[in-house]
């Protein structure tokens, strides 16, 4: 999601005690952990799989798939899979994060996007 771009309608939505929200898309149970794992690489470089594995909307095969989407990383030395592990090099961080996160995407090519809830939406001044 991404908040209101412009201060002043952040800062009037906040003190309208409403939601900043100006565009995004709600996610689906299968989109969740996804998110946390992007999360955890852009942030930590590194994430353990184990604890997503039990989530609900985590694929059955384990994130199967999405690893081997990442094979031309790990054969270019920039992310680092050791079963349950991915690490991101730090010497590739800069340039891998993103191209990690077009291999594993958060949204599966094949669904369609599912506007934000109107109730995320930002009020129109009025």
């Amino acid at each position: 999601m991404q908040n209101a771009p412009s201060i002043r309608a952040w800062q009037r939505a906040s003190e309208d005690d409403c939601s900043a929200v100006e565009r995004g898309l709600a996610l689906n149970a299968e989109d969740r952990p996804r998110r946390d794992i992007i999360e955890r690489l852009t942030c930590d470089l590194h994430v353990d799989l184990i604890p997503f594995q039990t989530v609900e909307g985590s694929p059955v095969d384990g994130f199967v798939s999405e690893h081997a989407r990442l094979a031309p990383m790990v054969d270019d030395g920039l992310v680092h899979v050791n079963g349950d592990k991915t690490k991101v090099t730090e010497e590739a961080a800069p340039s891998c994060v993103r191209s990690a996160l077009c291999l594993m995407p958060i949204c599966k090519p094949a669904r369609a996007a599912t506007p934000v809830p109107s109730r995320y939406r930002r009020r129109a001044a009025g």
